[in-house]
């Protein structure tokens, strides 16, 4: 999506993940991870909208719909979604 992220959610100095359209990033306190696509989708949903991170190892990510719902959530764990 070109580096168009809508949420990001840190837990510490050391650990944040940012979410939009079908890619995800993660920091490790220094440096950001080259943007991934973890979400794709053939229902009637626009991209990932929100993330929420609780630890260093678990986040939840939900997308959107077209008119302004929610859509889908996908977790990331222990480094994978």
């Amino acid at each position: 999506n070109g580096g168009s992220f809508l949420s990001i959610s840190c837990t510490s100095a050391s650990f944040c993940v940012a979410v939009g359209g079908n890619e995800a990033v993660t920091f490790n306190g220094s440096s950001w991870s080259p943007p991934a696509v973890v979400y794709t989708s053939s229902d009637n949903t626009d991209g990932l909208r929100a993330v929420s991170c609780t630890s260093g190892s678990f986040c939840m990510a939900v997308s959107g719909t077209p008119n302004g719902g929610w859509g889908r959530a996908i977790t990331y764990i222990d480094g994978s979604w």
